[in-house]
């Protein structure tokens, strides 16, 4: 039962991240562009500014921990 449980739960989690979730936000944004407000414009263009910024920070930290496992290999397992 415990088992059920926990794959029903990662079911209605993963259909909520993946399904529901970008659809109302495509909703939304459609909704906003061709009826919205000045205001709820505006809101979307700041909420798409810090998805950019925030998918560039994720890379250049991405990046970087590529680099120090770089250097981790090279360091504690010389050739």
């Amino acid at each position: 039962m415990r088992k059920l449980l926990l794959l029903l739960q990662w079911f209605v989690t993963t259909i909520l991240v993946f399904a529901l979730i970008p659809l109302l936000a495509v909703v939304w944004v459609a909704e906003v562009v061709f009826s919205g407000s000045l205001l709820k414009r505006l809101l979307l263009i700041v909420l798409a500014i810090l998805v950019v910024v925030s998918l560039f920070g994720y890379q250049q930290i991405n990046r970087q921990i590529g680099d120090s496992e770089k250097d981790y290999v090279v360091l504690v397992h010389p050739r």
